[in-house]
């Protein structure tokens, strides 16, 4: 049976945009007791990458930022940039600004810098354009099946760099005809 991610995802939700709950839930944490006058502001990110799943929620109160994260069962990279969001929308600037500091602030720290160096207009793009679930679905299944695909070509090179050398053929023609480096094709060799 599928797992109903939309029914765990709308619970999570659900419990946590009370304001009372919350601080209910932050005062048991932190082992405090705040008079209920202390205002709660919910600020749970809504319009970010995959716009029909919140997995997080986020609230100030008591002078700080809480971010609650749902548990993942598989690698979400929503996450570390929707926190991101969260702490340069915390300090009110427009949201393209915002993502523009959290990219430099990630350079200037060495914060997956020669990531952030070699793909930031991915970043940007992956944070302005609106994302399904579905589509993102969809484009991992593509990535894997090209891949695979990939892979299977590799493969192939090297049963044809095996095959060539049986026959004797050149180092160099095999490196021709398959696209392996020399090194690869000298590994094939039996007996090396």
């Amino acid at each position: 049976m599928p797992a109903n991610t939309k029914y765990k995802d709308s619970v999570f939700s659900l419990l946590f945009s009370d304001p009372d709950l919350l601080r209910e839930l932050y005062c048991a944490l932190e082992g405090v007791d705040l008079p209920l006058d202390i205002p709660v502001t919910i600020n749970t990110l809504q319009d970010v990458l995959f716009m029909d799943r919140i997995n997080d929620i986020s609230f100030e109160i008591d002078g700080k930022l809480i971010v609650l994260l749902e548990h993942q069962s598989t690698v979400n990279p929503n996450i570390p940039l929707r926190l991101l969001m969260y702490i340069f929308e915390d300090s009110g600037l427009e949201r393209t600004e915002a993502v523009k500091q959290a990219v430099k602030y990630c350079r200037d720290h060495d914060i997956l810098k020669e990531f952030m160096e070699k793909n930031s207009s991915e970043v940007f793009n992956m944070l302005f354009n609106e994302w399904n679930w579905d589509d993102a679905i969809a484009v991992n299944r593509q990535e894997a099946r090209e891949e695979g695909r990939e892979e299977g070509w590799g493969e192939r090179d090297i049963a044809i760099a095996h095959n060539a050398l049986a026959k004797g053929l050149p180092l160099e023609l095999i490196r021709d005809l398959t696209g392996l480096d020399i090194e690869t094709i000298a590994r094939l060799q039996p007996g090396v």
